[in-house]
């Protein structure tokens, strides 16, 4: 089983592949520094950085989205909606 999972990450990494994300659950950005800050601002608790952050550099939909060219890495994912490069979390990714 690892195995597998390890083969359908290094081909996933190599080439993309198309999924959904569960931006109804997990939130994401507009660039990886602006995940890492939203990161960051969700451990320390600090909601003033969030608001801020929050519907300029970093979106959380009602809804999931169709996203293509996914690309994962270390808890992060990167992928395309609707021509846009976004950031998000690998836990996110489906």
């Amino acid at each position: 089983m690892k195995i597998v999972f390890a083969i359908m990450l290094i081909v996933s990494a190599v080439f993309g592949m198309n999924g959904t994300y569960k931006s109804s659950k997990y939130p994401f950005c507009s660039s990886s520094q602006y995940l890492d800050d939203w990161t960051g601002f969700t451990t320390a608790g600090d909601k003033d950085s969030m608001r801020a952050y929050f519907g300029t550099k970093c979106f959380q939909l009602t809804e999931d989205i169709k996203v293509s060219n996914i690309k994962l890495n270390w808890g992060k994912a990167t992928f395309f909606y609707k021509g846009y490069k976004l950031h998000g979390y690998r836990e996110g990714v489906q």
